[in-house]
């Protein structure tokens, strides 16, 4: 046994004494003693209760923010796809489109060479946009996945918060009920 719990042992028997075994105080007092600690009690275990169910509440929002995020990811890979095959296919064509400039006649294509490279260059300011907005998506996404470990810390944080508490008040009351919501809450995760 631990200093501090002998220590608190201790107290509780020189409380015990001095209710039952002292003539100083009345029985009275006592009761009024005993009374009190079971309000104290009442209260620490209405305290815990409301803990537990801000934990429990915290829990849900976590686990529909991480819902949300599946969602949102899922659309960004589908835009990435999306846009990563734009800009294949926009390549594709304009080298097409240079290799048959390539074997146009000096005399056809003065004319059209010079409408095919204003073509070709705005292609390539396309391909441009294409890869920004790539790259943007790649840095949201990164972004996101940060967030969601941090979320995911501070839950962990928040759990350990709720172990200790419970396991600090464990004595001075009858757990059978949070012990059932600790269960549940743990097979969540």
């Amino acid at each position: 046994m631990s200093n501090s719990k002998k220590g608190k042992e201790e107290k509780r028997k020189l409380l015990v004494m001095d209710c039952f075994g002292s003539k100083k105080q009345s029985s009275n007092q006592c009761k009024k003693d005993l009374i009190a600690l079971a309000e104290k009690v009442r209260l620490l275990q209405e305290e815990i209760k409301a803990i537990m169910c801000e934990r429990e509440k915290e829990g849900r929002a976590y686990e529909r923010d991480m819902l949300i995020y599946a969602f949102k990811e899922a659309e960004w890979k589908q835009e990435k796809k999306r846009l990563k095959e734009e800009v294949k296919r926009l390549r594709k064509m304009l080298e097409e489109r240079k290799r048959r400039l390539k074997k146009w006649k000096v005399r056809d294509g003065l004319y059209w060479k010079a409408e095919e490279e204003d073509m070709i260059e705005e292609l390539k300011m396309e391909v441009k946009a294409k890869e920004e907005i790539i790259e943007e998506l790649k840095a949201r996404l990164a972004l996101v996945e940060r967030e969601e470990y941090k979320r995911a810390r501070e839950v962990d944080i928040l759990r350990q918060s709720l172990r200790i508490v419970s396991s600090k008040n464990a004595p001075s009351f009858d757990h059978s009920k949070p012990k059932l919501t600790l269960v549940k809450q743990a097979r969540k995760a």
